[in-house]
Protein backbone atom coordinates (compact mmCIF):
# COMPACT_ATOMS: atom_id res chain seq x y z
CA UNK A 1 0.00 0.00 0.00
CA UNK A 2 1.16 3.10 -1.23
CA UNK A 3 1.17 6.26 1.78
CA UNK A 4 -0.29 9.31 0.48
CA UNK A 5 2.08 12.53 0.34
CA UNK A 6 0.08 13.92 3.10
CA UNK A 7 1.22 10.87 5.29
CA UNK A 8 4.62 11.75 4.52
CA UNK A 9 4.82 14.89 5.26
CA UNK A 10 2.82 14.39 8.88
CA UNK A 11 5.99 11.56 9.19
CA UNK A 12 8.84 14.66 8.45
CA UNK A 13 7.28 16.90 10.65
CA UNK A 14 6.96 14.14 13.66
CA UNK A 15 11.15 13.47 12.78
CA UNK A 16 11.62 16.96 12.60
CA UNK A 17 9.99 17.84 15.56
CA UNK A 18 11.54 14.68 17.70
CA UNK A 19 15.15 15.75 16.65
CA UNK A 20 14.02 19.68 17.59
CA UNK A 21 13.15 18.86 21.60
CA UNK A 22 16.48 17.23 21.83
CA UNK A 23 18.60 18.59 24.66
CA UNK A 24 21.71 19.72 24.88
CA UNK A 25 22.22 20.67 28.05
CA UNK A 26 25.93 20.67 28.99
CA UNK A 27 27.31 18.08 31.82
CA UNK A 28 28.54 21.29 34.10
CA UNK A 29 24.59 22.24 34.11
CA UNK A 30 23.30 19.18 35.40
CA UNK A 31 22.07 18.24 38.95
CA UNK A 32 24.61 15.51 40.83
CA UNK A 33 22.08 13.49 41.78
CA UNK A 34 21.22 13.43 37.79
CA UNK A 35 24.79 13.12 36.50
CA UNK A 36 25.32 9.54 36.34
CA UNK A 37 21.89 9.06 35.23
CA UNK A 38 22.12 11.49 32.07
CA UNK A 39 24.32 8.54 30.25
CA UNK A 40 27.21 10.68 29.29
CA UNK A 41 28.14 12.35 32.29
CA UNK A 42 29.71 11.21 35.63
CA UNK A 43 30.78 12.68 39.28
CA UNK A 44 34.61 14.05 39.26
CA UNK A 45 37.06 12.63 41.70
CA UNK A 46 36.12 14.74 44.45
CA UNK A 47 32.24 13.86 43.74
CA UNK A 48 31.61 17.70 43.78
CA UNK A 49 31.08 18.35 40.10
CA UNK A 50 29.56 17.06 37.17
CA UNK A 51 32.44 16.08 33.76
CA UNK A 52 31.81 14.96 30.33
CA UNK A 53 32.97 11.40 29.53
CA UNK A 54 34.89 10.84 26.13
CA UNK A 55 32.57 10.09 23.67
CA UNK A 56 33.56 6.43 23.55
CA UNK A 57 32.63 5.20 27.17
CA UNK A 58 29.12 6.82 26.83
CA UNK A 59 26.72 4.41 27.83
CA UNK A 60 25.23 2.91 24.94
CA UNK A 61 21.08 2.85 26.92
CA UNK A 62 21.42 6.00 28.93
CA UNK A 63 22.63 8.60 26.03
CA UNK A 64 22.40 9.58 22.52
CA UNK A 65 18.62 8.90 22.31
CA UNK A 66 16.75 11.17 20.23
CA UNK A 67 14.64 11.80 22.85
CA UNK A 68 13.67 15.17 25.15
CA UNK A 69 14.23 12.99 28.54
CA UNK A 70 18.04 12.54 27.57
CA UNK A 71 20.58 15.41 28.13
CA UNK A 72 23.58 14.96 25.45
CA UNK A 73 26.38 17.10 24.09
CA UNK A 74 25.04 17.68 21.05
CA UNK A 75 29.15 18.45 20.13
CA UNK A 76 30.75 15.41 21.01
CA UNK A 77 27.56 13.09 20.78
CA UNK A 78 25.25 12.29 17.82
CA UNK A 79 22.27 10.16 17.74
CA UNK A 80 22.67 6.11 17.38
CA UNK A 81 20.46 5.90 14.08
CA UNK A 82 23.11 8.77 12.55
CA UNK A 83 26.51 6.48 12.59
CA UNK A 84 26.90 3.51 11.18
CA UNK A 85 25.53 0.11 12.63
CA UNK A 86 27.91 -2.26 11.87
CA UNK A 87 29.62 -1.00 14.87
CA UNK A 88 28.32 -0.14 18.63
CA UNK A 89 29.30 3.45 18.77
CA UNK A 90 26.86 5.09 20.01
CA UNK A 91 28.68 8.62 19.86
CA UNK A 92 31.06 10.58 17.91
CA UNK A 93 31.95 14.28 17.22
CA UNK A 94 29.50 15.59 14.74
CA UNK A 95 28.11 12.24 13.43
CA UNK A 96 31.40 10.95 12.36
CA UNK A 97 32.59 7.44 13.11
CA UNK A 98 35.84 8.74 14.70
CA UNK A 99 38.68 5.22 14.05
CA UNK A 100 40.39 6.30 17.92
CA UNK A 101 37.29 5.17 19.25
CA UNK A 102 35.66 2.98 17.46
CA UNK A 103 33.40 -0.08 19.67
CA UNK A 104 33.48 -2.85 17.91
CA UNK A 105 30.77 -5.51 19.12
CA UNK A 106 31.37 -6.51 22.64
CA UNK A 107 31.04 -10.49 23.49
CA UNK A 108 27.68 -10.50 25.52
CA UNK A 109 28.22 -14.54 26.88
CA UNK A 110 30.90 -16.23 28.61
CA UNK A 111 32.99 -15.69 31.90
CA UNK A 112 36.33 -13.94 32.22
CA UNK A 113 37.02 -16.48 34.89
CA UNK A 114 35.43 -20.50 33.27
CA UNK A 115 35.69 -21.25 29.54
CA UNK A 116 32.68 -23.46 28.03
CA UNK A 117 33.02 -26.34 30.38
CA UNK A 118 33.38 -24.74 33.65
CA UNK A 119 37.55 -24.61 33.62
CA UNK A 120 39.26 -22.34 35.34
CA UNK A 121 42.02 -19.72 33.90
CA UNK A 122 44.58 -21.57 36.62
CA UNK A 123 43.21 -25.20 35.46
CA UNK A 124 43.81 -24.48 32.10
CA UNK A 125 47.06 -23.18 32.83
CA UNK A 126 48.55 -26.30 34.80
CA UNK A 127 47.77 -28.59 32.09
CA UNK A 128 51.63 -29.47 30.63
CA UNK A 129 50.68 -32.46 28.25
CA UNK A 130 50.96 -30.82 24.65
CA UNK A 131 47.71 -32.95 23.35
CA UNK A 132 45.45 -32.22 25.59
CA UNK A 133 46.71 -27.96 25.59
CA UNK A 134 45.99 -28.24 21.89
CA UNK A 135 42.32 -29.32 22.48
CA UNK A 136 42.47 -26.64 25.17
CA UNK A 137 42.89 -23.60 22.78
CA UNK A 138 38.95 -23.31 22.20
CA UNK A 139 38.13 -23.43 25.97
CA UNK A 140 40.68 -20.52 25.99
CA UNK A 141 39.40 -18.76 22.93
CA UNK A 142 35.58 -18.96 25.28
CA UNK A 143 37.10 -16.33 27.92
CA UNK A 144 35.27 -13.36 28.00
CA UNK A 145 38.04 -10.60 27.76
CA UNK A 146 35.32 -7.92 27.43
CA UNK A 147 33.93 -8.92 31.09
CA UNK A 148 37.30 -9.27 32.95
CA UNK A 149 38.47 -6.84 35.67
CA UNK A 150 41.90 -5.43 35.34
CA UNK A 151 43.62 -8.36 37.50
CA UNK A 152 41.35 -11.01 35.15
CA UNK A 153 42.49 -9.32 31.99
CA UNK A 154 45.95 -9.71 32.57
CA UNK A 155 45.42 -13.07 33.85
CA UNK A 156 43.97 -14.08 30.38
CA UNK A 157 46.20 -12.78 28.71
CA UNK A 158 48.86 -14.25 30.87
CA UNK A 159 47.12 -17.05 29.53
CA UNK A 160 47.26 -16.80 26.14
CA UNK A 161 51.23 -15.63 26.14
CA UNK A 162 51.87 -19.43 28.07
CA UNK A 163 49.98 -21.72 25.53
CA UNK A 164 52.30 -19.50 22.33
CA UNK A 165 53.72 -22.33 20.96
CA UNK A 166 50.79 -24.19 21.32
CA UNK A 167 48.63 -21.09 18.95
CA UNK A 168 51.86 -21.04 16.63
CA UNK A 169 52.11 -24.83 15.54
CA UNK A 170 55.50 -25.15 17.55
CA UNK A 171 54.66 -27.82 19.92
CA UNK A 172 53.79 -29.78 16.54
CA UNK A 173 50.20 -29.82 16.43
CA UNK A 174 47.38 -27.70 14.82
CA UNK A 175 47.49 -24.18 14.58
CA UNK A 176 45.17 -21.78 15.62
CA UNK A 177 43.58 -19.05 12.90
CA UNK A 178 45.08 -15.56 12.89
CA UNK A 179 41.41 -14.25 13.84
CA UNK A 180 41.76 -15.80 17.71
CA UNK A 181 45.03 -13.76 18.36
CA UNK A 182 43.94 -10.71 16.96
CA UNK A 183 40.45 -10.69 18.69
CA UNK A 184 42.04 -11.21 21.96
CA UNK A 185 44.75 -7.99 21.14
CA UNK A 186 41.23 -5.90 20.21
CA UNK A 187 39.31 -6.82 22.91
CA UNK A 188 41.90 -5.97 25.46
CA UNK A 189 42.86 -3.07 23.99
CA UNK A 190 39.32 -1.73 24.40
CA UNK A 191 38.78 -3.28 27.70
CA UNK A 192 41.49 -1.43 28.85
CA UNK A 193 40.91 1.79 27.36
CA UNK A 194 37.73 1.98 28.55
CA UNK A 195 38.28 0.71 32.13
CA UNK A 196 37.88 3.44 34.37
CA UNK A 197 39.57 2.12 37.12
CA UNK A 198 42.42 4.31 38.11
CA UNK A 199 44.44 1.58 39.86
CA UNK A 200 44.75 -0.44 36.36
CA UNK A 201 48.23 -2.08 36.15
CA UNK A 202 48.80 -0.10 32.66
CA UNK A 203 52.39 -1.07 32.28
CA UNK A 204 51.74 -4.62 32.72
CA UNK A 205 48.35 -4.67 30.92
CA UNK A 206 49.78 -3.36 27.70
CA UNK A 207 52.95 -5.47 27.99
CA UNK A 208 50.80 -8.26 27.60
CA UNK A 209 49.32 -6.90 25.13
CA UNK A 210 52.33 -5.83 23.09
CA UNK A 211 53.39 -9.89 23.92
CA UNK A 212 50.40 -11.52 22.53
CA UNK A 213 50.88 -9.30 19.43
CA UNK A 214 54.76 -10.84 18.90
CA UNK A 215 52.66 -14.18 19.53
CA UNK A 216 50.14 -13.46 16.31
CA UNK A 217 53.47 -11.86 14.15
CA UNK A 218 55.20 -15.35 14.87
CA UNK A 219 51.91 -17.12 13.12
CA UNK A 220 51.57 -14.68 10.76
CA UNK A 221 55.16 -16.32 9.33
CA UNK A 222 53.53 -19.92 9.01
CA UNK A 223 50.07 -18.52 7.39
CA UNK A 224 50.35 -16.37 4.95
CA UNK A 225 53.19 -14.60 2.60
CA UNK A 226 50.97 -11.46 2.86
CA UNK A 227 48.04 -11.02 5.61
CA UNK A 228 46.23 -7.80 6.71
CA UNK A 229 43.32 -6.55 8.81
CA UNK A 230 42.23 -3.29 10.12
CA UNK A 231 40.36 -3.48 13.36
CA UNK A 232 40.05 0.90 12.92
CA UNK A 233 41.86 1.58 16.13
CA UNK A 234 44.39 -1.40 15.78
CA UNK A 235 45.80 -2.81 12.97
CA UNK A 236 48.20 -5.71 11.34
CA UNK A 237 50.00 -6.34 8.34
CA UNK A 238 52.65 -8.67 6.84
CA UNK A 239 54.45 -9.57 3.82
CA UNK A 240 57.43 -11.26 2.45
CA UNK A 241 60.35 -8.84 0.87
CA UNK A 242 59.92 -9.65 -2.57
CA UNK A 243 56.32 -7.48 -2.53
CA UNK A 244 59.17 -4.37 -1.62
CA UNK A 245 55.99 -1.94 0.27
CA UNK A 246 53.61 -2.67 3.18
CA UNK A 247 50.90 -0.18 4.02
CA UNK A 248 48.24 0.61 6.70
CA UNK A 249 45.13 2.82 6.15
CA UNK A 250 44.68 5.26 8.88
CA UNK A 251 41.07 7.09 8.98
CA UNK A 252 42.66 10.57 6.86
CA UNK A 253 46.39 8.93 6.16
CA UNK A 254 48.47 6.09 5.14
CA UNK A 255 51.53 4.63 6.42
CA UNK A 256 53.73 2.83 4.12
CA UNK A 257 57.50 0.87 4.36
CA UNK A 258 58.99 0.51 0.91
CA UNK A 259 62.41 -1.09 0.30
CA UNK A 260 64.15 -1.52 -3.15
CA UNK A 261 66.25 -4.51 -2.48
CA UNK A 262 67.69 -7.16 -0.25
CA UNK A 263 69.81 -9.69 0.25
CA UNK A 264 67.39 -12.52 1.81
CA UNK A 265 64.48 -13.70 2.11
CA UNK A 266 62.31 -12.32 5.10
CA UNK A 267 59.05 -9.91 6.36
CA UNK A 268 58.33 -7.07 7.37
CA UNK A 269 55.41 -6.85 9.59
CA UNK A 270 53.38 -4.03 10.87
CA UNK A 271 51.36 -2.73 13.85
CA UNK A 272 49.44 0.63 13.87
CA UNK A 273 47.08 1.93 16.56
CA UNK A 274 45.36 5.20 17.59
CA UNK A 275 47.06 6.83 20.42
CA UNK A 276 44.57 9.14 20.80
CA UNK A 277 42.04 6.82 22.30
CA UNK A 278 44.65 6.64 25.09
CA UNK A 279 45.11 9.22 27.80
CA UNK A 280 48.13 12.28 26.82
CA UNK A 281 48.23 11.72 22.78
CA UNK A 282 45.40 14.72 21.85
CA UNK A 283 48.32 15.88 19.50
CA UNK A 284 49.21 13.30 17.68
CA UNK A 285 47.82 13.60 14.06
CA UNK A 286 48.80 9.87 12.85
CA UNK A 287 48.68 6.67 14.24
CA UNK A 288 51.12 4.88 16.18
CA UNK A 289 53.74 2.42 14.31
CA UNK A 290 55.89 -0.33 15.41
CA UNK A 291 57.18 -2.90 12.84
CA UNK A 292 59.39 -6.32 13.06
CA UNK A 293 61.73 -6.67 9.78
CA UNK A 294 63.68 -10.05 10.28
CA UNK A 295 64.51 -13.20 8.43
CA UNK A 296 62.42 -15.86 7.61
CA UNK A 297 63.73 -17.48 11.01
CA UNK A 298 62.51 -14.52 12.69
CA UNK A 299 65.43 -12.85 13.68
CA UNK A 300 66.06 -9.17 13.30
CA UNK A 301 67.75 -8.09 10.06
CA UNK A 302 68.77 -4.91 8.78
CA UNK A 303 66.87 -3.37 5.21
CA UNK A 304 67.01 -0.12 3.96
CA UNK A 305 63.53 1.49 3.69
CA UNK A 306 61.65 4.78 3.63
CA UNK A 307 58.70 5.21 5.59
CA UNK A 308 55.72 7.47 3.95
CA UNK A 309 53.31 9.31 5.76
CA UNK A 310 50.53 10.03 3.06
CA UNK A 311 48.22 12.41 4.30
CA UNK A 312 44.50 11.72 2.55
CA UNK A 313 42.49 14.22 3.85
CA UNK A 314 44.38 17.19 4.56
CA UNK A 315 41.40 19.29 6.07
CA UNK A 316 41.18 16.82 9.13
CA UNK A 317 45.09 16.86 9.91
CA UNK A 318 46.99 20.42 9.73
CA UNK A 319 50.46 21.02 10.56
CA UNK A 320 53.15 23.24 9.03
CA UNK A 321 55.07 20.63 7.55
CA UNK A 322 58.15 23.59 6.90
CA UNK A 323 59.25 23.80 10.54
CA UNK A 324 56.84 21.60 12.58
CA UNK A 325 56.47 18.30 11.71
CA UNK A 326 58.49 15.76 14.04
CA UNK A 327 58.41 11.57 15.36
CA UNK A 328 57.23 11.46 18.85
CA UNK A 329 58.46 8.26 20.21
CA UNK A 330 56.99 6.20 22.85
CA UNK A 331 57.35 3.23 24.88
CA UNK A 332 54.89 1.06 23.76
CA UNK A 333 54.27 -0.93 27.59
CA UNK A 334 53.58 2.23 29.38
CA UNK A 335 52.86 5.04 26.61
CA UNK A 336 55.12 7.18 28.23
CA UNK A 337 56.40 9.76 25.41
CA UNK A 338 60.48 9.21 25.15
CA UNK A 339 63.06 11.80 24.19
CA UNK A 340 64.27 13.12 21.88
CA UNK A 341 61.58 13.76 19.75
CA UNK A 342 62.80 13.23 16.08
CA UNK A 343 63.06 16.83 13.45
CA UNK A 344 61.26 15.04 10.18
CA UNK A 345 60.30 18.22 8.02
CA UNK A 346 63.28 18.26 5.89
CA UNK A 347 61.32 14.92 4.83
CA UNK A 348 57.87 16.39 4.29
CA UNK A 349 56.59 18.40 1.66
CA UNK A 350 53.14 19.92 0.60
CA UNK A 351 51.50 20.03 -2.58
CA UNK A 352 48.07 20.94 -2.54
CA UNK A 353 45.53 19.43 -0.57
CA UNK A 354 48.08 16.88 0.06
CA UNK A 355 51.07 16.39 2.70
CA UNK A 356 53.50 13.82 2.16
CA UNK A 357 56.82 12.85 4.43
CA UNK A 358 59.22 10.30 3.31
CA UNK A 359 61.36 9.22 6.72
CA UNK A 360 64.47 7.30 5.49
CA UNK A 361 65.15 4.23 7.88
CA UNK A 362 68.57 5.90 8.64
CA UNK A 363 66.77 8.06 10.41
CA UNK A 364 64.27 6.13 12.01
CA UNK A 365 66.31 2.99 12.98
CA UNK A 366 69.30 5.68 14.87
CA UNK A 367 66.60 6.93 17.17
CA UNK A 368 63.94 4.68 17.74
CA UNK A 369 65.24 1.32 19.76
CA UNK A 370 63.44 -2.07 19.81
CA UNK A 371 60.06 -2.20 21.78
CA UNK A 372 59.31 1.65 20.85
CA UNK A 373 56.94 2.72 18.57
CA UNK A 374 56.54 6.35 17.25
CA UNK A 375 53.44 8.48 15.71
CA UNK A 376 53.99 12.03 14.13
CA UNK A 377 53.23 15.53 15.80
CA UNK A 378 53.04 19.16 15.29
CA UNK A 379 55.61 20.43 17.90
Amino acid sequence: MMMSPLGIVNICLLIGLSLSLIITTPCTSVALTDCNASGYCTLSADSLSCQSLPCYKINEIGACRESPAVAYDAVLCSGLSSLDLRYDNVCGPAGILDYAYVRLPLQKTGSAIYSTTGMTVSQILAETVAATRNNLLTQLFSLNLYAASNTQLNSILSLYIAYKNDMTGLTGFAMSHPYYLEKAIYASLQNFRDDTDATKDQTATLTNIWSLSDTLLLRLRTFRKFYSTSYFFVNFAHTQFSRTYLSIKAQYSVFSLKWTQYSSNGYVQLITFAPQQFTGFSGALSDAIMFNIIDTSGVAHTLGYTLTWLITDNTKITCTVETASYLHIINRNTLVEQTPTVDIHTYCSLSGTTRRCDIPSTVIDALTPAGKAFYIACS
